[in-house]
């Protein structure tokens, strides 16, 4: 398993990041490359889907700085891995889940090598961006979105794989 550490000068959002190679054949760029679940219980939610489908779930909470668990799902391909991550306290209180919120449903991380350019796609073709760009691991950043649907997904710019 991959796994997206952040470098230490990101942990301040101040580092230089160099430019992105190319995509390389069989990356992740614009595939569904992992996939985001949300809880109340970590824990709870980790036991379910290790009786379920035997996946697999380590805790990056020391690194992330906040409940993340990474999740394997299997081994090879085809397949993707994703995270799960505590529901912050807000979607807690909410009953029921307000989906706008996006903590009641999974999200697919689509993979993209310029977060720009998708983002300018996503709402040039009627998506709805959500929430301003993040830093995330490795110098990358994401953007969440709203498709034409209503359905939430985020993008990641780099080869998530």
């Amino acid at each position: 398993m991959t796994h997206y550490l952040p470098c230490s000068e990101h942990a301040s959002h101040t580092c230089e990041c160099p430019p992105r190679p190319a995509p390389r054949p069989n990356s992740s760029i614009n595939r569904v490359a992992r996939f985001h679940l949300s809880a109340h219980d970590l824990d709870r939610l980790s036991a379910f889907y290790t009786a379920l489908f035997n996946w697999r779930f380590e805790d990056w909470t020391e690194w992330y700085g906040s409940p993340l668990y990474g999740i394997t799902t299997g081994p090879g391909s085809p397949g993707i891995d994703g995270v799960a991550q505590q529901r912050p306290a807000r979607a807690m209180t909410q009953q029921p889940y307000n989906r706008h919120k996006g903590w009641n449903f999974p999200q697919f991380v689509i993979g993209v090598h310029d977060l720009d350019a998708a983002s300018d796609a996503v709402t040039r073709h009627g998506g709805e961006l959500v929430g301003g760009v993040v830093h995330l691991a490795l110098c990358s950043r994401g953007q969440r979105f709203f498709d034409t649907e209503g359905n939430l997904l985020a993008l990641a710019e780099g080869d998530l794989l």
